[in-house]
């Protein structure tokens, strides 16, 4: 394949063919990345790229690198009738891990007839300190890199996806409000994430700043610069994107989105039913003392009775009901900004401009496994072992679907592609996918159909009636031991 940077020999798995580690931009530490130069004479493209830093362990053992802005192309192997939509995905892990390398889309690209692109892009302090949003700028970068190369691809330009799930969403935002992503896609695909949260002001993003040095012991930023991968690594720290000057990233973008100065673009936007509980586990040891310290910590005295009195008889005397309590809490507030009564305003907002398709993954079987007899349910990232069932990070979970979730699975990469293709997710077969401006539903998923459902009954089941009469709460609501 001749590719605007040179040729590009991939490899053949069953129906698709694979480019791996394909260059799309390069940058040094803190710096705006650059488009790639091109390379003389044919270059295998046959091995998955290095990770963006993430671990100590993995930087020793040459996995991870700064040299890291890579990407990875699935298309199906036949000739297309006509260029092929392309879906550009960010992946998830915190804005601090992750890789391109956890998605394998063969199955996406074979069953729905698209491009798939997974992208790395710079996590942690080497993405965004001091709020410079270089991981934002990764992705802009990765979005040209992808209209210069899509006819060589056998791809649109003009018919570009950006799908991004948990932090890949977070990732996404942003750009849709952005006025230098314009023209870069013409839809978007934002699951477990509300537009809102995981955002740093200004003064949030320096105080991150302000901690990195003191965990390196440097007086400075210069010494921070000196610092090697690995010790940047080692000190830790989470990561956002910031609320800049340079016109990146002006507001949140849930209310730009709200005050109508967005991109407009078509938005497959939904979560998961039981999100929260990826983190019930560390509430395992929990009794109803410190359930009511918890909420006491992040709601004044009477909302938090009010708070606790909706939510008494949930597991009430079950093993471990004070973990489901605070899950439920937690998916249904939406205060990590992963579902729940957080989604349908950033949907209703959307709206008012354009076309927008709400779903909830309810699987409430779903491949997680279980921590000390915890059941997970549909927790944040259930849904993906479905999506991405080819390989990487979901392999394993994947194979333990049994018959009638490989169906679900093979039903939501169809919607997802056709979404891809068309910028609706009708699926021919299937009943209409009525927009959120049509009718104020939603699509549930699960293995016994589910299908279009009221956006009443979804309010309902996250009692969202509560959660509108109280504050947004920003907190995260982490276990304290």
């Amino acid at each position: 394949m001749r590719l605007p940077d040179g040729l590009a020999q991939g490899l053949r798995s069953g129906a698709v063919e694979q480019f791996l580690g394909l260059p799309y931009a390069s940058a040094q530490r803190w710096q705006s990345p650059e488009a790639v130069r091109p390379w003389d004479g044919a270059r295998a493209f046959q091995t998955l790229p290095p990770r963006c830093p993430q671990s100590a362990a993995g930087l020793a053992a040459g996995l991870e690198r700064e040299d890291c802005l890579y990407l990875n192309v699935y298309r199906p192997a036949a000739p297309p009738a006509q260029p092929r939509a392309v879906m550009v995905y960010v992946h998830g892990g915190g804005t601090t891990n992750g890789s391109a390398n956890d998605h394998d889309g063969s199955a996406l690209a074979a069953q729905g007839d698209i491009i798939v692109v997974t992208i790395n892009y710079r996590l942690g302090a080497l993405g965004f300190l001091d709020g410079g949003n270089y991981a934002l700028q990764d992705v802009l970068q990765a979005l040209r890199w992808v209209q210069r190369s899509a006819a060589s691809l056998g791809g649109d330009p003009l018919r570009v996806t950006l799908a991004g799930e948990s932090a890949g969403g977070t990732v996404i935002c942003p750009l849709l409000a952005a006025p230098r992503a314009k023209g870069l896609f013409r839809a978007a695909i934002i699951s477990s994430d509300d537009c809102l949260h995981d955002v740093d002001t200004a003064a949030e993003a320096q105080q991150r700043s302000v901690t990195l040095r003191q965990r390196l012991h440097c007086a400075d930023l210069a010494c921070v610069r000196a610092a090697s991968a690995a010790q940047l690594i080692q000190a830790g720290g989470g990561a956002a994107p910031a609320i800049d000057s340079d016109g990146l990233l002006r507001d949140y973008a849930a209310r730009q989105i709200a005050r109508r100065h967005w991109l407009h673009v078509p938005l497959l936007l939904g979560a998961n039913r039981n999100e929260g509980r990826i983190a019930g586990p560390g509430f395992l040891r929990y009794d109803q003392q410190r359930y009511r310290q918890w909420l006491a910590r992040l709601l004044p005295p009477e909302q938090a009775e009010r708070v606790a009195a909706a939510y008494r008889d949930e597991h009430a005397g079950e093993p471990h009901e004070y973990a489901y309590k605070i899950s439920a809490i937690l998916t249904d507030s939406g205060m990590r900004g992963f579902g729940g009564c957080a989604i349908p305003p950033l949907g209703r907002a959307a709206a008012q401009d354009a076309p927008v398709y709400l779903y909830q993954f309810e699987d409430d079987d779903a491949p997680q496994g279980a921590a000390g007899g915890f059941h997970m349910g549909a927790a944040h990232a259930a849904e993906l072992a479905y999506l991405w069932p080819d390989g990487g990070a979901f392999a394993a979970a994947s194979a333990q679907l049994r018959p009638a979730q490989r169906k679900l699975s093979a039903l939501m990469i169809a919607h997802w592609a056709a979404f891809v293709r068309n910028g609706n997710p009708d699926v021919a077969g299937q009943p209409a996918w009525p927009s959120l401006r049509q009718r104020a539903g939603y699509r549930a998923f699960r293995p016994d159909g589910g299908g279009q459902l009221s956006l009443d009954d979804y309010e309902r089941q996250h009692r969202c009636e509560l959660w509108r009469q109280l504050p947004v709460i920003m907190d995260r609501g982490e276990a304290q031991n």
